[in-house]
């Protein structure tokens, strides 16, 4: 009930900029799990806009919209 957890990693020493498409996850907010700064939000359509800087990795919590 408190939202969906996501895990992204990046494994390349080539920063990355890709949209990914988180099927059956409501729109909402994504803040980082640790510091609640703000990352990116889940558009209606599931996609999440994520940026890694090379070896670099995060944990977001996408909290619904109410």
């Amino acid at each position: 009930g408190r939202g969906t957890q996501v895990t992204a990693l990046n494994f390349g020493a080539q920063p990355v900029d890709e949209v990914v498409r988180l099927a059956g996850v409501q729109p909402g907010r994504a803040a980082d799990m640790f510091g609640a700064e703000r990352k990116g939000k889940v558009v209606a359509s599931g996609d999440l806009r994520v940026c890694l800087d090379g070896y670099a990795g995060t944990s977001l919590l996408i909290s619904p919209d109410s």
